[in-house]
């Protein structure tokens, strides 16, 4: 339904291009930071993937720093979910390996998203997700809101929302949620 998007995809990829337009160095410390918690876990799975899909901002670069570890072999990087649709571009069952590297996030579906990775996976294939949690940058989330009430007299909402981390994501895998 055209409008009932909860994330402006162009709004965000201007983001991200004025962001990478004026960069310094170390404003890819987060993701940085979930990649290397990806290769520690992948690391300690004692098998290698032969076929894999990585989503996440800079999906090139994420790519090589991940296939670095030595038992990922194909790594496509998407940099990220929507297409039109959201629809991932991968046949079912056609992947050992698919990774989401703070994309989720990023996406009007998530349940869909996460159901279109597990259809993509074979039956022995490995997910791995990293997205920000409910409680994630709380504490600028309450600043922003308390100066611009106090500027502007009221509040809008700055930052996409963030998954409960309660939730039981087995169930929105499954199918189950619909």
């Amino acid at each position: 339904m055209p409008g009932s998007d909860i994330i402006d995809r162009e709004l965000i990829a201007g983001y991200r291009r004025r962001a990478l337009a004026n960069a310094r160095g170390g404003e890819d410390f987060l993701l940085m930071h979930a990649l290397t918690d990806i290769a520690e876990r992948l690391s300690a799975v004692d098998r290698s993937f032969e076929n894999g899909a990585l989503i996440a901002p800079m999906a090139g670069q994420a790519a090589d720093f991940l296939k670095s570890g030595g038992n990922v072999r194909n790594l496509v990087g998407l940099d990220t979910i929507a297409s039109p649709g959201e629809t991932l571009p991968f046949e079912p069952g056609s992947l050992d390996l698919v990774l989401s590297v703070l994309s989720l996030q990023e996406t009007n579906d998530v349940p869909g998203a996460l159901i279109q990775m597990r259809l993509a996976l074979k039956p022995d294939g490995l997910m791995l997700a990293v997205m920000l949690g409910g409680e994630t940058l709380k504490e600028l989330r309450f600043a922003l809101t308390q100066a611009e009430t106090e500027i502007h007299g009221g509040a809008s909402p700055r930052i996409t929302p963030f998954a409960d981390v309660r939730a039981d994501l087995s169930e929105l895998c499954s199918g189950k949620h619909r």
